[in-house]
């Protein structure tokens, strides 16, 4: 895929700063390259324009995912399309949730077909032998007439036709109405899913975004993942100090929504931990003095930090068992400041990235 798309997903995927600066501990290392060894099989080639006719896929509760899912994002294309939930949240931070809406601008621009066919995305990073994998499935209503229309070589693998774009893209026929879309060894071991040749993942981030908050996007991270960014454990009685001192190491998964209502966005985030330490992480998240507690002035003077502090005043905390739930509600306009200032905090940024997204992540 495109140097742009990598970047994005390999920072996209980890980005979960808006919460209270925990960011996913991506690598930021596209390794998908790595896996060329993992995967079996010689791609042949087979006449352009041809699509291989297969029957649908077994799929795992998630889709056709291969193992072990460290991150995953799951989104409605309408949502996506119409831009109900990236109003204002170009290049958004969310996890996978920005991989997903560019997947669809290359959907239309490497193979030439209708985005509008796509009904759900289905982002993710996986672990495959000592490698990295990303890359999206989509749902679409494409024809066998679409497909043979696509101006692109292909090759077969696993009797399965994978269409290779300009770019390192691909794009493989999973059968039924599914497709996937990354770099060729992402796309590969989701057709090896398809095929049955592994078992889809159905680890604890499949079913921790199975079980986490409603919404038209909606996303997990695991808990190997999480760590704060750098400099914020350190000062005494300070709010990352605190989140350091025995909170972080005992999260497992952050599973989260975005969803829409007229012209406000709500972000839900579900903070797995322990039931000893539920209850005082969620007290920790409930005020706003703990949390500005032990910044300096610099750092209370921080345009990003203002805007964090002023979303924890009004978001709202809950705990049930294991289970924090952290709620924030705003306007577009207030409400895209805030995910973009969580994101250049998660990424290290300073006071004034806030106000690009490709800007304060493209490194």
């Amino acid at each position: 895929m495109t140097d742009r798309y990598t970047r994005r997903r390999a920072l996209q995927v980890g980005a979960v700063g808006v919460a209270f600066g925990i960011a996913g501990c991506s690598d930021g290392s596209d390794s998908d390259d790595d896996d060329d060894e993992e995967n079996e099989g010689t791609p042949t080639a087979t006449p352009a324009a041809t699509p291989t006719p297969t029957p649908p896929p077994e799929t795992g509760p998630i889709g056709p995912i291969p193992e072990t899912v460290t991150a995953l994002a799951r989104a409605d294309a309408d949502a996506l399309l119409s831009g109900e939930l990236l109003a204002e949240l170009d290049s958004t931070p969310l996890p996978g949730i920005g991989d997903a809406s560019t997947a669809l601008e290359d959907i239309e621009s490497e193979y030439g077909l209708d985005p509008e066919a796509v009904s759900t995305l289905t982002a993710f990073q996986s672990t495959r032998g000592e490698g990295q994998l990303a890359g999206v499935v989509v749902v679409a209503d494409w024809t066998a007439e679409d497909l043979a229309g696509v101006d692109a070589p292909t090759t077969t693998y696993q009797d399965r036709t994978i269409y290779d774009g300009e770019s390192d893209l691909a794009l493989g026929v999973l059968g039924g109405d599914q497709y996937a879309i990354g770099q060729r060894p992402a796309v590969q071991a989701t057709i090896d899913v398809a095929t049955g040749e592994i078992e889809p993942d159905s680890g604890p981030v499949v079913t921790g975004l199975q079980n986490g908050p409603e919404g038209r996007a909606r996303f997990a991270v695991g808990g190997s993942r999480i760590a704060l960014p750098a400099g914020m454990g350190e000062g005494d009685g300070g709010f990352g100090a605190q989140l350091a001192g025995g909170f972080v190491e005992d999260i497992s998964l952050l599973a989260g929504s975005l969803s829409a209502d007229g012209d406000r966005r709500t972000l839900t985030l579900d903070i797995v931990a322990t039931e000893d330490t539920a209850p005082g992480l969620a007290g920790l998240l409930s005020q706003t003095a703990l949390v500005e507690a032990g910044l300096s002035e610099e750092q209370r003077n921080d345009e990003n930090v203002q805007t964090l502090l002023s979303a924890f005043e009004s978001a709202t905390v809950s705990q049930t068992g294991d289970t924090v739930r952290w709620a924030y509600t705003a306007p577009v306009a207030e409400f895209a400041a805030t995910v973009r200032a969580g994101a250049a905090l998660a990424a290290g940024g300073e006071s004034g990235t806030s106000g690009d997204g490709d800007a304060a992540q493209s490194e």
